[in-house]
């Protein structure tokens, strides 16, 4: 299961690199680049937004709530 921001990113990387001739594709995943490189970016965006982007990076969906979850953990904020 992917719990953490940099695993994602890396998800994120190959996901452009895949699409990079299909541009409506590679223009999602760089939408999804730019909200990644926030490392709080999931304290920031929707439930809804979470969900959404999560599936766009390809995470099933009986693994989407845990790996959101891990991902607004406590152990995950850094208070900024």
């Amino acid at each position: 299961m992917l719990a953490n921001i940099q695993e994602l990113q890396k998800l994120n990387n190959a996901l452009i690199k895949k699409h990079a001739n299909s541009p409506e594709l590679k223009a999602r995943q760089l939408l999804i680049k730019k909200l990644l490189s926030d490392p709080q970016c999931f304290f920031k965006i929707s439930i809804e937004t979470a969900f959404a982007l999560l599936k766009d990076l390809g995470i099933d969906e009986a693994e989407r709530k845990n790996v959101y979850s891990v991902l607004i953990s406590h152990s995950n904020f850094s208070g900024s």
